[in-house]
């Protein structure tokens, strides 16, 4: 190295503080502790406690509301209807198809939804359904909503919809 590379390099070597040791392991380290963290809070916190059944040895169907009456509803006034099935068995519940209405007075049975039709034990549904009426379709209106399940005691459980339509 020549005489002019080493007087370079010793200036260099001078003017050139230490650095302090890096942050950014222990910066990356408490990071990772708080995100292993949150994700087992989180964890956690969507645990349900464990399921004890009702009825023990076979699926079991229990409706949430076996009656709506809406009373005097006025024309194109949407009315919606909602209830839960839950299965307080031990073994899967199944809705077997859809939901069907019954007309028992009045007309035009709208269209049923169901959010889930295999029910694990504790698991609950939603059943849903809005209807409407207009001119012409007037007066008393009643609906018997049928779940059919593979509950082997109670097969058929069914809800009672009723409404009276005036202008």
């Amino acid at each position: 190295m020549s005489s002019q590379a080493k007087q370079i390099a010793a200036r260099v070597q001078k003017t050139t503080t230490p650095h302090p040791p890096s942050r950014l392991p222990l910066i990356l380290g408490l990071g990772a502790i708080l995100v292993i963290g949150a994700l087992l809070l989180s964890v956690l916190a969507n645990q349900r406690p464990p399921y004890t059944p009702e009825v023990t040895g076979r699926a079991a169907v229990q409706v949430s509301q076996t009656n709506f009456d809406y009373g005097d509803q006025h024309y194109n006034n949407p009315v919606t209807t909602e209830f839960k099935v839950k299965n307080i068995g031990d073994q899967t519940l199944l809705i077997l198809g859809d939901p069907q209405i019954e007309i028992l007075e009045g007309c035009c049975p709208p269209r049923v939804s169901t959010s889930n039709r295999h029910l694990a034990p504790g698991d609950e549904a939603t059943v849903s359904f809005t209807f409407s009426m207009h001119a012409g379709m007037d007066g008393p209106h009643h609906f018997r909503v049928h779940v059919r399940t593979n509950d082997p005691e109670n097969p058929d459980q069914y809800v009672e919809v009723y409404s009276n339509w005036i202008p």
